[in-house]
């Protein structure tokens, strides 16, 4: 397996996670791409879009198969004309024509630490052409560097779930903390309005008719009886 495909799997792993969606489209550079177009950029497209199917069932080897192979084709159309969008009445209406950027961009690169932030996505994932290093830049005019850290965390929980458990499908794959699952499964649910133990239920029902004596008590067989 090629390591860059495998870091670029697992980012869109996250994606795919956090978005609930199995499938969506990344912008997309790599070093080829960005040979072809240097100094060609008013002409060519710098950065193409790429739709990324992935199936939440996917093992990681499934994961990387199918993101490789989303890459390929991208890799072998390389460019297009800065223009065409504009040019072709159907490709207007999509999320990159006319120069507009999508939000989420992810970029090979040799140097990982020459990349910047790509103007207009909210996040760019850079992935070293080796595999090993990577980086995270976000607009900081549209994302908290409280909302980035996070996102870093989940990648790097991913991460290691899928060293640890390389069969485990990526939906089951561990992306939050105990901390968060907790707050969201029990915290954010504890929703039951607070009782007064001490009194009896038929003076809460007083209670309630004297404050409110035309509200809907009881419903039983289409016929309402209020408080």
């Amino acid at each position: 397996r090629n390591p860059a495909d495998v870091a670029v799997a697992l980012v869109a792993g996250l994606l795919a996670r956090l978005r609930g969606r199995s499938e969506f489209a990344v912008s997309y550079e790599d070093p080829a791409l960005a040979e072809l177009t240097d100094g060609l950029h008013g002409w060519f497209a710098a950065s193409v879009p790429v739709r990324i199917r992935v199936p939440f069932e996917a093992t990681l080897e499934a994961l990387v198969a199918g993101v490789a192979t989303d890459l390929g084709e991208a890799r072998r159309h390389l460019t297009f004309s800065a223009d065409l969008p504009l040019r072709q009445p159907k490709l207007r209406a999509l999320p990159h024509a006319g120069g507009r950027s999508l939000p989420i961009a992810i970029v090979l690169a040799g140097e990982p630490d020459r990349v910047t932030a790509r103007e207009g996505s909210e996040v760019t994932f850079v992935v070293g052409t080796n595999g090993s290093r990577g980086r995270l830049l976000y607009d900081a005019a549209r994302l908290s560097p409280e909302t980035a850290a996070g996102l870093a965390e989940r990648l790097a929980r991913l991460i290691r779930g899928v060293r640890t458990a390389r069969e485990r499908p990526l939906g089951e794959q561990p992306i939050i903390s105990d901390a968060e699952r907790r707050t969201l499964l029990t915290d954010w649910n504890a929703t039951d309005p607070p009782i007064d133990r001490s009194r009896t239920i038929d003076q809460l029902v007083h209670e309630r008719a004297r404050l409110d004596p035309e509200r809907t008590a009881l419903v039983c067989r289409g016929r309402a009886l209020s408080y």
